[in-house]
C-alpha cells in the first residue's frame, strides 16, 4: 500500500514542462469534465497548469475487523490511471441565497450547482493552496540502522568533473543508504472554518455530520480563468484541472473540528551506488 500515487496526468505535465513542449489535455482526465465547469475551455498556448490545488473525498477508506472483533480502517489505494477521486466531498455546500462572498470564493475553484433535498447550492469541489513561501531544498539522506541523518546538500567543483567509479569485474554494485533528495514540504490545512463547512456539507448530503471524513487527498494541476458572476463580481475558475497526485489520509472532521493541519514532502531522491 503506498501512502501517495502519482498519476500519469502529472507524469504528462512534468515532462512536457521539463521538454517545454505544450502539454495535451486527453478527454476523461480532466474535473473540468467530470464536474461539468467549463469543461470545454482550453488554456492558453505556451502555459503550462501548475499544481495550485487540491481536493478531497471520504471514498479512499473501508473498516476491517481485527482482533477481538476491533474495527479499523484500510485505505483504498488509486491507480495512476485514475483521473477522480472515489467518492469527492465538497469543501463548501452553500445554499445560492446564500453563497460565498468574493472575498470567501477566493479561496476556492470548481464551483457549480448541486441539488440536494430538493434545495439549489453552490458547491465548491477545489481548494487553493498557498505556494508562495515554498522552498525546493537538495539534501542528503542517510538511513543507518532505522535513523535518518540529513545534511543540505551543496554541488562542489568535483561534480563538475566528474570520474568513473572503478567497478568491480564480478558481483553485484550495491546501492548504499544515502541518498540526494530534491524536496519542498507542502502544507495542506483547513481551518476551523473550513471544518465547519465540510460538517455542513455531509449534513446536506448524507444527513450525519459523520459522514465528514477526510480518506483520499487529490493534488490538483490547473489554470486559473476569470470568470463574470451575475452577482457582478469577478471570480478565478480552474481549467485543465487535473489530479497530478493521490494522497491517502484519514481525518474525521467531527473529531478535529478545530482546524487540520498536514505537511506532505514533495519531491524525489536518487540513491548513490558503492563500489565497496
Amino acid at each position: 500500500m503506498e501512502p501517495v500515487v502519482r498519476s500519469v496526468y502529472g507524469a504528462a505535465l512534468q515532462t512536457a514542462m521539463l521538454l517545454g513542449v505544450p502539454h495535451e489535455i486527453k478527454p476523461n482526465s480532466t474535473l473540468n469534465q467530470r464536474f461539468d465547469v467549463e469543461k470545454n475551455a482550453v488554456h492558453p498556448e505556451g502555459v503550462w497548469p501548475r499544481v495550485a490545488y487540491f481536493c478531497i473525498g471520504n471514498g479512499g477508506h473501508m473498516l476491517s475487523s481485527g482482533v477481538d472483533g476491533i474495527p479499523f480502517v484500510k485505505s483504498r489505494q488509486h491507480e495512476a490511471t485514475n483521473a477522480n477521486l472515489f467518492k469527492p466531498l465538497p469543501f463548501v455546500l452553500r445554499l445560492i441565497t446564500d453563497d460565498l462572498t468574493p472575498l470567501q470564493r477566493a479561496k476556492y475553484a470548481m464551483r457549480r450547482q448541486e441539488t440536494h433535498g430538493g434545495q439549489t447550492y453552490y458547491a465548491y469541489y477545489l481548494k487553493r493552496m498557498d505556494n508562495a513561501s515554498l522552498d525546493v531544498t537538495m539534501q542528503t539522506r542517510i538511513i543507518d540502522k532505522g535513523i535518518t541523518t540529513t545534511s543540505d546538500f551543496v554541488p562542489s567543483t568535483s561534480d563538475l568533473v566528474p570520474q568513473p567509479p572503478a567497478l568491480p569485474n564480478t558481483g553485484a554494485i550495491p546501492v548504499t543508504s544515502t541518498y540526494i533528495t530534491v524536496s519542498t514540504l507542502l502544507a495542506l490545512n483547513l481551518t476551523a472554518e473550513d471544518c465547519k463547512e465540510l460538517l455542513d456539507v455531509a449534513s446536506i448530503i448524507y444527513g450525519d455530520q459523520n459522514y465528514a471524513i477526510i480518506s483520499e487527498i487529490g493534488l490538483c494541476s490547473g489554470v486559473d480563468k476569470v470568470l463574470a458572476l451575475t452577482d457582478g463580481s469577478n471570480y478565478k475558475e480552474s481549467i485543465s484541472t487535473q489530479i497530478v497526485s493521490f494522497i491517502s489520509a484519514f481525518h474525521q472532521v467531527a473529531f478535529t473540528a478545530s482546524g487540520i493541519s498536514g505537511l506532505f514532502d514533495i519531491g524525489s531522491n536518487e540513491p548513490l551506488m558503492t563500489t565497496t
